[in-house]
């Protein structure tokens, strides 16, 4: 559940003062959020075919959810 979480931070740049880039106007908070969801899904949905060793686990995708969600709706409402 904190990976993506933090990762989301990471890459929204939330950990320091906002400054408009061109990376930040790539990673806006709808995109990051959508591309974090697609990866989180891809992962747990390889690990649902056996793609390699782990252990599937529908609530992964809840929490995951769960957590982005939230924080999303606080980027958008902070930035």
């Amino acid at each position: 559940m904190t990976g993506p979480a933090w990762n989301y931070v990471l890459f929204r740049l939330r950990f320091t003062e906002y400054a408009e880039n061109g990376w930040t106007r790539f990673f806006s908070p709808t995109r990051t959020l959508v591309i974090f969801l697609i990866v989180a899904f891809g992962i747990e949905g390889a690990q649902y075919f056996n793609l390699y060793d782990a252990t599937f686990d529908v609530f992964d995708l809840v929490a995951y959810v769960s957590i982005l969600i939230p924080m999303y709706l606080v980027d958008l409402k902070t930035r």
